[in-house]
């Protein structure tokens, strides 16, 4: 016989924010890899070669994008779950061109 548990965490001040600091940063990441696409795409989209790009495309991105004056500050977070917003990005684009879900869209500060 198989048992779940279900654990609440409560986060003190410190790890909140923290946390906020860790999804600001993959959100802005989610951001500027899917304008990227968006961007390549309407430049490339007569080009029978390459239409688009994929994960390891953005993940280059991601690396000179760190080294940007800028945006010295996505140093903060850890290296994982920016990674992660980019195969999660990856895996949306994936989806929608198998008709599954919608085209991936925007991430606001507001959303959960």
């Amino acid at each position: 016989m198989l048992t779940a548990y279900k654990f609440r965490l409560y986060p003190n001040k410190d790890q909140k924010e923290l946390f906020s600091k860790y999804f600001g940063c993959t959100r802005v990441v989610w951001n500027k890899a899917l304008e990227l696409r968006e961007s390549y795409y309407k430049e490339h989209k007569n080009d029978k070669q390459k239409k688009g790009l994929n994960y390891y495309d953005t993940a280059r991105f991601l690396r000179e994008l760190k080294q940007k004056e800028e945006y010295k500050w996505l140093n903060e977070a850890n290296s994982q779950s920016l990674q992660q917003a980019l195969m999660d990005l990856d895996k949306a684009f994936k989806a929608f061109f198998k008709g599954i879900s919608k085209y991936p869209n925007y991430k606001k500060k507001t959303n959960r």
